[in-house]
């Protein structure tokens, strides 16, 4: 049987503290993304909750309205991170609201097309300028400069390889439209 003195616990400790240490900038860059998420959401939120929509409708509906035209579900879910289990939730539920319709494809019929309803547009339309204004408040101390570099640099930490690059092998220079 071994006795523990402690001074292998303390050895642990330092080595973690040194990689800690060595790593900080990587913990602060977390840090601040994750406080920065924080804040947006509640911001983005506001003028979202107070018209009955979740922060999830409220991107389908930016979807279909940006598309201008009806959209697969897979088509919602390449341009919204969500799951497919979730997104079909959100769709129901949006489709009770009156807020989207669904329709069969006719080229498909296995497959769906979703469009917005004039409720849809309407419920919008009503969000998007204290939306926009919400979201000029949050990013209101950065020129457009530091924008253009904030949108750069999201695409490299967002793109789907990690590698800072597209899957073509191209530079992401923007973060993903919905």
């Amino acid at each position: 049987m071994k006795i523990n003195t402690g001074s292998e616990e303390l050895l642990m400790k330092y080595d973690l503290n040194k990689m800690l240490e060595k790593n900080m900038l990587e913990f602060r860059c977390m840090s601040g993304l994750n406080n920065a998420e924080k804040l947006l959401k509640k911001v983005v939120a506001t003028a979202v909750s107070e018209n009955g929509l979740t922060i999830s409708q409220f991107d389908v509906l930016q979807a279909l309205y940006r598309s201008g035209k009806c959209l697969h579900i897979y088509e919602l879910l390449e341009r919204l991170i969500t799951t497919p289990g979730n997104m079909t939730v959100i769709l129901r539920n949006m489709e009770k609201a009156g807020l989207i319709s669904r329709q069969t494809d006719e080229e498909d019929r296995r497959a769906y097309l979703i469009d917005i309803t004039d409720e849809g547009i309407k419920v919008f339309e009503n969000i998007l300028p204290s939306h926009i204004e919400n979201i000029k408040k949050f990013l209101g101390s950065l020129d457009t400069e530091e924008k253009e570099q904030l949108v750069y640099l999201l695409g490299k930490i967002t793109c789907k390889t990690g590698s800072g690059k597209t899957e073509n092998g191209n530079a992401l220079t923007e973060v993903r439209e919905i």
